[in-house]
């Protein structure tokens, strides 16, 4: 509730339309109740959408069908936008057709302080053919996140796309099947979404990451569900991004059974054996995975997953990896 005001009240001076999806959880708290009423008097500005709770993905599929702007962009309700960044790309957008608009993004505290900035090797400020950049790492374009993309409307509604409803972390997949409708592009290297972090309860909080284990693992199931039965359409660099798409997200519940959740070995191997069923191939690309350079961990856990000893091995290895990424993310900070 704190968060849900900060970042649409300053939009109510645009002569544009945004749109505000409210997931009734529980009977509306009076704090809502004072915002809904100052909102629906910029009717020109806010749509409200009264529904029950769907989690995520069900706010995304009943707004799409009520949204009339060219582009379409999400904001979750902890966030919010720079409203000077976001002035600045509507203006330089105008006259302008492509199907992907690309910003960066902040990850701030409560406080409002800036603790990390995403950046990327695109073209600035100029119309570019997307799809080039699907296999350069230096791009980074499999871990491209929903805070950076704007896509086209007419595009999505074009693939009746529908969003997993009742889980969490489907933000993922806003960024998944999406992305096969994007054929050029438009980059302005500012950090136009400013993603809040640490507050209690959040779903990406270590501690609720592994209560939602089912959530995540729902995800990775859709996500090669979704790779399979599109994959035979598709251009060879549409099969490559959405292939390591796939892969970052099925080694991310590895590595979170492996690091925090390793006394649950048969919830790891079922999941294993579900991968494995789903996808030959992304099963296969996983033993490749390594950690710390080297240890190829997933591989490791396969070829040992029988052997108590095999599991203080590998949590420590993956912390230790994890220290490491985030020390060398704060260096270049």
């Amino acid at each position: 509730i704190k968060g849900l005001g900060m970042p649409l009240w300053s939009y109510r001076n645009y002569d544009r339309t945004f749109k505000l999806m409210i997931d009734l959880k529980t009977p509306l708290h009076p704090t809502i109740d004072r915002l809904i009423a100052k909102l629906k008097k910029y009717p020109e500005v806010f749509v409200i959408i009264d529904k029950t709770n769907g989690n995520y993905g069900s706010c995304i599929n009943a707004g799409l069908p009520v949204a009339k702007g060219k582009y379409i962009k999400i904001l979750d309700a902890d966030d919010s936008f720079s409203t000077p960044i976001l002035e600045e790309l509507i203006k330089n957008i105008n006259g302008i057709d492509v199907d992907l608009l690309l910003t960066d993004y902040v990850t701030i505290d409560e406080e409002g302080q800036t603790l990390s900035q995403s950046s990327y090797l695109y073209p600035e400020l100029q119309i570019f053919d997307f799809p080039r950049f699907f296999t350069d790492r230096k791009a980074s374009v499999p871990y491209i996140h929903m805070h950076n993309v704007a896509y086209k409307r007419e595009n999505i509604i074009h693939i009746r796309y529908k969003q997993t409803e009742g889980i969490s972390y489907t933000d993922v997949e806003w960024t998944f099947t999406p992305m096969t409708t994007v054929k050029t592009a438009y980059y302005l290297k500012k950090p136009l979404y400013k993603y809040l972090l640490g507050r209690a309860g959040q779903t990406v909080n270590p501690k609720t990451l592994m209560k939602n284990m089912y959530s995540m693992e729902k995800l990775s199931f859709s996500l090669i569900d979704k790779y399979n039965t599109c994959y035979a359409h598709l251009t060879p660099l549409y099969q490559k991004y959405l292939f390591y798409r796939a892969v970052v997200e099925v080694s991310r519940i590895y590595r979170l059974y492996l690091a925090y959740k390793n006394t649950d070995t048969q919830a790891l191997i079922k999941f294993d054996a579900q991968i494995e069923q789903l996808n030959q191939d992304i099963y296969k690309h996983t033993e490749g995975l390594t950690i710390n350079r080297y240890l190829k961990y997933i591989k490791v856990w396969r070829d040992n997953k029988n052997r108590k000893c095999i599991y203080p091995f590998l949590r420590y290895n993956l912390k230790l990896n994890n220290c490491m990424r985030a020390f060398f993310s704060s260096q270049n900070k």
